[in-house]
């Protein structure tokens, strides 16, 4: 028999009104609604998961391997959640939830750490971020000290950008410690290092062009608005010497999701 635990967190700043369907062959798991907005899947490590979260026209889907928390960062409103697991080599649905989020400040989603932007206090990354940024008193002051470690102590890898598969995720910490990385390792750790120290960021995936990338829009706090930041790209300009700009011109930026 299915048995699935479902929590749900209430603070002032959100509400979550929650439907659950039920189906009796699927495998147990904990499905949280976590008040930050973003959810929380615990689930057993033989079950193969598929998460799609939904919001109008607006979709993302998550491959679980291991327990998860995934951002609900489609803006406040009417979300669903269907949960599907692969039992006898097909993906069949188990579980559907219906989620209205509604943040005081839509901007907490991307201060969490969820499956794409993963970090915690222990991580060397997320202490090197506040070494870096003690001293300084703005948060402009912050991103460009931080995108400015990046950009001179991580290498692109050309081999790991022909031969990674379609389901990667990247590591934050992984990224650090290797110092190395494609354009979505580059967008992880920028948006794990700035996150960790009270900073706003997203990792956008989309186009450059007809080139498929990975970048960060960052909010600056002394303006008001999003920038967007391409680590990957100022990387390599560094590199050979070549004169990088903090922010980019986003009309060249085609964002088809953000994380």
């Amino acid at each position: 028999m299915f048995k699935r635990s479902l929590i749900l967190l209430l603070a002032a700043v959100m509400f979550f009104s929650p439907t659950a369907v039920s189906f009796a062959d699927a495998a147990s798991y904990s499905f949280t609604a976590l008040e930050t907005g973003a959810i929380a899947i615990q689930k057993p490590a033989d079950n193969d998961l598929r998460v799609f979260i939904t919001k109008e026209d607006h979709q993302a889907l998550y491959t679980l391997t291991e327990d998860a928390r995934l951002p609900l960062q489609f803006g406040n409103g009417d979300y669903e959640i269907n949960v599907y697991e692969k039992i006898n080599g097909r993906f069949k649905l188990i579980d559907q939830q219906a989620l209205n989020l509604q943040l005081e400040d839509p901007k907490a989603v991307y201060l969490n750490a969820t499956q794409n932007v993963d970090f915690n206090e222990d991580m060397a990354a997320v202490r090197k971020a506040r070494e870096l940024t003690r001293d300084l008193a703005t948060q402009a002051e912050k991103i460009d000290a931080i995108h400015s470690y990046v950009i001179e102590n991580i290498v692109y890898d050309y081999q790991k950008a022909r031969t990674v598969k379609g389901n990667y995720v990247p590591s934050v910490e992984g990224t650090f410690e290797i110092a190395s990385g494609i354009c979505y390792d580059y967008a992880s750790l920028m948006a794990g290092m700035l996150r960790s120290i009270g900073v706003p960021t997203k990792v956008a995936v989309g186009y450059v062009g007809t080139v498929y990338h990975a970048w960060n829009e960052i909010y600056l706090e002394e303006t008001g608005e999003w920038i967007t930041v391409d680590a990957t790209q100022d990387a390599i300009y560094s590199k050979y010497g070549l004169p990088v700009s903090l922010s980019k011109t986003s009309d060249m930026y085609q964002v088809a999701v953000t994380y």
